[in-house]
C-alpha cells in the first residue's frame, strides 16, 4: 500500500489524519520531473502523488463542513513522542474460534442509493465443540436484514463494530458450517465528496470536472472491509473467495481471482461479473472496483492482465502500465517464485490515494495515469511497489500488524530493486537516499523498533519506519550476504510459507536455514531495536608509519533505546586516481582504524557506497578532497556534495567551465540537475555554452534544468529561438514547461504568442497550460491580463480556472479590472472555483472588493459561504 496526498485542502478531508509526514530532501529538478527515493515522477504526477509517502494515520478533526476557506481548516493533533507512549497498548495476533474457508458474495450495485446489497455466505469450521455463536466484524455502514446458519434462520445482534449470530444449535469442532447474511452497505456521505475513505466509496460525477465518471471501490487495509461486508477483519485468517456482482450495464467491475463469466441482462440494463479466487488470501485483500471504464486486456506467461481506467483515460494505459510485463518477469526471476495468481488487474479510480495491493487486483488513484510525454515510465515506482506486494503481503501475509514490515518494507525494497533493473545503479542509489532521508526526517519526531507491538492503532504502523527504514535494512542484508545468498533465502522463505501468515521469526529461520548464517544478531540490532547509528569520522595521514588513521565515533543516544552498533564499516581510500575499499569492524563508541597507505590519500570516504543505514554528521572535505571525491566516489550523494562545495567556493571561470563539463558527464541525472541549479544561480554568461550542450541530454530532467539555468542568464537570440521551438507537441512536458519559464524570464511580453499557443496545448493534468499561464502573467500587461481572464471562464477545466484565480490574486496589483473579475466569480456556480476567489481577493488587498463580499454575506443562504465572505471582508478591512 502507498498513501498519497491530494492537491487541495478540500481534497485532504480524509476520515483519518495523515501523520508522520515525511521530510523528503529536495532531490527534485525545478520542474518537479524527478523525486529521488520514490521514483521518477512527472510534474503532474508530483502534483497528484506529492510524495509516495508512508503515512501514519490517526483521526482527523475538520472544523466546519463547508468547502470554503473559513471552514476548511484542519486541526493537527499533537504527535506522541514515541510508540512507547503510555496510551499505546500492546497488540497481538487475534484469537479466534473458527477457521474461515471461503467467502461467497452475491451483490448488486445500487448506484442511485450509493450502496451494495445482497448476501454473503461464510464457510467456517469451528475450533472447539459446543460452538454456539459466530462473531464477525461489521462497521457502521452495514445494515443486516437476516442471518442463517446451515440453512436455518438465526437470531443476530449488531453493534459496537460486531455482528453476533446465534447458532440454532450447537456445532461440533471441525464441522463445516455455512453462515449466510443478507445485508446492505451504504457508502457514507461526506461534506467534501472528493475524499478517499476506507470501506466503500462511490465516485461522484461532477459537471465541472467531466472526466470524473461514475464508479466505486472498496478499501480494507489495515481495516475497512468490515464496512462493506460483515467479515472476519484481521490478517491472520486466509480463505478462498468468490464475488458475483451485478452493476449497471455501462460498468466494468474488477474482483479478485479469475473472471468466470460476464452475464448481460438487457431487461434490467445490468451486467453481472463473476470472479473466483481459488487460492487462500487474507480478508483485508478482498476487493471490488469498477465503474464506467476503459478496459484493455493482455497476457503474460498464462496470466491474464487487465488495465481498467476511468472512461476516456484509455489512451494513458500504454505509458502508465507498459512495463508491467517486464516487472512480472523481473520479479518472478529475481524472487525465484513465479507470479502466483491467475490474473493481475490494475484499476485506477478517482478519489483513491496512492495504491492498494488487493490480491490479484491492485487499485490505484487516477492521478497515477501518465502519457508518453510525462517522463520515462514515471509510474514505475508505485506500480512496482504494488506488484511486489503480490508476493510480499499477498502470497505471504503478516499475521498481525506489528509485523507489517514483512509486507511494506519488502514492497519498498523491491520497488527500489526494480528501479535499479530498469533505470540503473544511479536510480537505485537515489531511491535509497530518498528513503534514508524520509526515515531520518521521521526519526526526529519519534523512534521505534521496526517490529513493535506497542502502537495506538494499526494505521500508525504505516510510517517511515515500516516502509523506507525496513527497505534499507533489507538492502544492508543484501550487501552483507551477497546477491546469490540473499535472493536464494528470499525464495526459500516464500516457497516454505506460501499462502500462509508469517512473522519475522519465520524470515529469520529462512535466512539462517538457507545460508547457514545466523542472522539473529543482525535482526536484533536493526529490526527489534529503535533508532540508528549516528556517525562522525575524521582522518589524518601519519607520514612516519605510512598509515591512514581514521577515527569513527558512534553518537546515538542510548536513552532512546538504540544499541551500540556492531558494523562492518566500509572505508574508501582515494589515492593515485583509484578507490580502494576496506571493511573494518566498528563496535565501540570510538573506533580507531589504521589503514596502511604508501602515500597520503587524496580523500577518505566512510561507507563510500552509502550502504549502511546511518545518520552522518556533516563532513566537509577540503578543496583538494572535493575534486577527488567528485571524480571517484561511487555514490552520487558524495559526488553531488563535492560538486556543490566547489561551486560554493566560486571558482575561476576556467575551473568553473571544467567543473560543469565534468558534472555534465556524470552518470547521475539528479547530480547534474542539482549542480545546474546552483551553477545557474551564479548567473555567469561564461557557462552559456555548457548549459546549451545539456539541452541535448537524454534525460528530460537535465534538459529542463538546462533551460532553467539559461533563463537566469541575459536574453540571447539563439537561446530564445531554442526555447520557443521547444514549446511543441512532442517534447517532454518537463522540458516544455522549463522553456516557458525561461521565455517569461527573458521577455514575457514578447513571447505572449508562445504562451497563448501553449494555453491551447493538451497535456496530462494540464501541466503545460498551467506553466503557460504562470509565464504569461509575468508580462503584467493588459494583454496578458485578458489572456489570464480567459482561463477563469466557465468551460475551462477546473484546475486551470482555480490557478487563474490564484494568479489574479497575486499579480496585476495596479489593475482594478482583476478585482472586478474576481468579485463576479463570487457567484460562480462551481464552489471549488469560488473557494479560491476568497483567497485571491484577500491576497489582492483591494478594499473595493469589500462591498461585493458584504453583499454576498447578506444574501447567500449557504452558511459556509456566508462565513467565508464575512472573513474575507474582515481581512480586507484590516488592510
Amino acid at each position: 500500500m502507498k498513501y498519497a496526498t491530494f492537491r487541495t485542502a478540500n481534497e485532504r478531508r480524509w476520515t483519518q489524519m495523515l501523520l508522520g509526514l515525511i521530510s523528503i530532501p529536495n532531490h527534485t529538478d525545478r520542474l518537479g520531473g524527478r523525486l529521488s527515493g520514490f521514483g521518477c515522477l512527472s510534474a503532474f504526477i508530483r502534483g497528484q502523488l506529492r510524495l509516495h509517502v508512508l503515512w501514519s494515520v490517526i483521526a482527523i478533526e475538520v472544523v466546519g463542513t463547508s468547502s470554503t476557506p473559513a471552514a476548511a481548516q484542519v486541526k493537527l493533533p499533537a504527535i506522541p513522542p514515541s510508540f512507547r507512549n503510555p496510551i499505546s497498548g500492546l497488540h497481538y495476533e487475534r484469537s479466534r474460534e473458527y477457521d474461515l474457508k471461503n467467502i461467497l458474495l452475491r451483490l448488486k450495485v445500487d448506484w442511485p442509493g450509493r450502496s451494495l446489497a445482497g448476501t454473503v455466505v461464510h464457510t467456517i469450521v469451528p475450533l472447539h465443540d459446543g460452538f454456539t455463536r459466530v462473531v464477525l466484524d461489521a462497521g457502521p455502514s452495514i445494515k443486516v436484514s437476516a442471518c442463517a446458519v446451515n440453512g436455518k434462520i438465526a437470531k443476530f445482534a449488531i453493534g459496537g463494530g460486531k455482528l453476533v449470530i446465534d447458532c440454532p444449535q450447537q456445532i461440533k469442532r471441525g464441522a463445516e458450517t455455512l453462515v449466510s447474511i443478507d445485508y446492505a452497505a451504504v457508502a457514507p456521505r461526506h461534506p467534501a465528496r472528493f475524499v478517499m475513505q476506507k470501506g466503500l466509496h462511490f465516485v461522484e460525477p461532477d459537471k465541472f470536472q467531466p472526466e470524473r465518471k461514475p464508479g466505486f471501490y472498496t478499501f480494507g487495509e489495515p481495516t475497512g472491509n468490515d464496512d462493506w461486508v460483515p467479515i472476519y477483519d484481521f490478517p491472520n485468517l486466509r480463505c478462498t473467495t468468490e464475488t458475483i456482482v451485478e452493476a449497471p450495464d455501462a460498468w466494468y467491475v474488477v474482483g479478485n481471482g479469475k473472471l468466470i463469466a460476464i452475464t448481460e441482462n438487457r431487461a434490467s440494463k445490468t451486467r453481472t461479473f463473476h470472479w473466483k479466487m481459488t487460492q487462500p488470501h487474507s480478508t483485508y485483500l478482498l476487493s471490488l472496483a469498477g465503474g464506467e471504464m476503459d478496459v484493455v486486456k493482455d497476457h503474460w506467461q498464462g496470466v491474464d492482465l487487465i488495465y481498467a481506467v476511468p472512461k476516456g483515460d484509455g489512451s494513458f494505459i500504454p505509458a502508465t502500465f507498459g512495463d508491467t510485463k517486464d516487472m512480472l518477469s523481473f520479479f518472478s526471476e529475481r524472487i525465484g517464485y513465479k507470479y502466483p495468481w491467475p490474473k493481475y488487474a490494475q484499476t485506477c479510480e478517482f478519489d483513491f490515494g496512492g495504491g492498494q495491493e488487493n490480491v490479484s487486483a491492485t487499485t490505484l488513484e487516477e492521478g497515477v495515469l501518465v502519457d508518453s510525454r510525462s517522463g520515462v515510465r514515471p509510474a514505475a515506482s508505485i506500480n512496482s511497489h504494488e506488484l511486489a506486494h503480490q508476493w510480499f503481503g499477498d502470497l505471504v501475509t503478516c499475521k498481525d500488524w506489528s509485523q507489517i514490515w514483512l509486507n511494506e518494507s519488502f514492497a519498498t525494497f523491491f520497488e527500489h530493486l526494480y528501479m535499479e533493473h530498469s533505470k540503473g545503479k544511479e536510480q537505485y542509489d537515489a531511491e535509497r537516499e530518498g528513503s534514508l532521508q524520509a526515515y531520518l526526517g521521521e526519526s526526529k519526531r519519534y523512534k521505534r523498533p521496526i517490529v513493535t507491538r506497542r502502537f495506538l492503532i494499526a494505521d500508525a504502523m504505516f510510517d517511515s519506519h515500516t516502509y523506507p527504514k525496513g527497505a534499507l535494512v533489507l538492502h544492508m542484508l543484501r550487501r552483507r550476504l551477497g546477491d546469490e545468498a540473499f535472493f536464494r533465502a528470499i525464495g526459500c522463505y516464500l516457497h516454505k510459507h506460501a499462502f500462509q501468515v508469517v512473522d519475522t521469526n519465520d524470515l529469520i529461520r529462512a535466512f539462517s536455514a538457507s545460508t547457514g548464517i545466523n542472522v539473529e544478531p543482525f535482526f536484533d540490532q536493526w529490526v527489534f531495536r529503535p533508532g540508528h547509528p549516528i556517525i562522525d569520522y575524521r582522518w589524518k595521514y601519519d607520514e612516519g608509519s605510512r598509515q591512514v588513521n581514521v577515527q569513527v565515533a558512534q553518537l546515538q543516544d542510548p536513552r532512546e533505546g538504540a544499541p551500540l552498533y556492531s558494523i562492518e564499516m566500509p572505508v574508501g581510500i582515494i589515492a593515485g586516481g583509484k578507490l580502494q575499499v576496506i571493511a573494518i569492524g566498528v563496535n565501540q563508541p570510538v573506533t580507531e582504524l589504521r589503514i596502511p597507505s604508501a602515500t597520503k590519500p587524496d580523500a577518505v570516504l566512510l561507507d563510500p557506497g552509502h550502504d549502511i543505514l546511518m545518520e552522518r554528521k556533516p563532513h566537509q572535505w577540503l578543496p583538494g578532497e572535493n575534486q577527488a571525491v567528485l571524480s571517484l566516489a561511487p555514490n552520487y550523494v558524495d559526488r553531488q556534495a563535492a560538486a556543490l562545495a566547489i561551486l560554493a567556493a566560486k571558482p575561476k571561470d576556467a575551473d568553473l567551465i571544467a567543473l560543469i563539463r565534468q558534472v555534465s558527464n556524470d552518470p547521475s541525472p539528479g547530480l547534474i540537475t542539482s549542480a545546474l541549479g546552483t551553477a545557474g544561480d551564479l548567473k555567469n554568461p561564461i557557462l552559456r555554452e555548457s548549459f546549451r550542450a545539456l539541452l541535448k541530454h537524454k534525460d528530460e530532467g537535465v534538459r529542463a534544468a538546462a533551460f532553467y539555468a539559461l533563463g537566469k542568464l541575459p536574453k540571447d537570440v539563439s537561446d530564445l529561438q531554442a526555447a520557443r521551438a521547444t514549446v511543441n507537441d512532442k517534447e517532454q512536458f518537463a522540458v516544455v514547461n522549463a522553456a516557458l519559464w525561461a521565455l517569461a524570464e527573458w521577455d514575457a511580453q514578447a513571447n505572449l504568442d508562445v504562451f497563448t499557443r501553449a494555453l491551447a496545448m493538451s497535456s496530462r493534468g494540464d501541466t503545460v497550460r498551467s506553466a503557460a499561464l504562470n509565464a504569461l502573467v509575468k508580462a503584467n500587461t493588459d494583454e496578458s491580463l485578458d489572456l489570464a481572464i480567459t482561463q477563469t471562464k466557465s468551460g475551462v477545466p477546473r484546475s486551470m480556472r482555480r490557478l487563474a484565480v490564484d494568479l489574479l490574486g497575486r499579480n496585476y496589483p495596479n489593475k482594478p479590472h482583476a478585482t472586478e473579475i474576481l468579485t463576479k466569480l463570487l457567484k460562480d456556480e462551481d464552489s471549488r472555483v469560488r473557494e479560491r476567489v476568497f483567497y485571491a481577493l484577500v491576497a489582492r488587498k483591494d478594499k473595493s472588493a469589500v462591498t461585493a463580499l458584504r453583499d454576498l454575506e447578506k444574501t447567500t443562504q449557504d452558511a459556509g459561504l456566508r462565513a467565508a465572505a464575512r472573513d474575507a471582508a474582515v481581512e480586507l478591512e484590516k488592510t
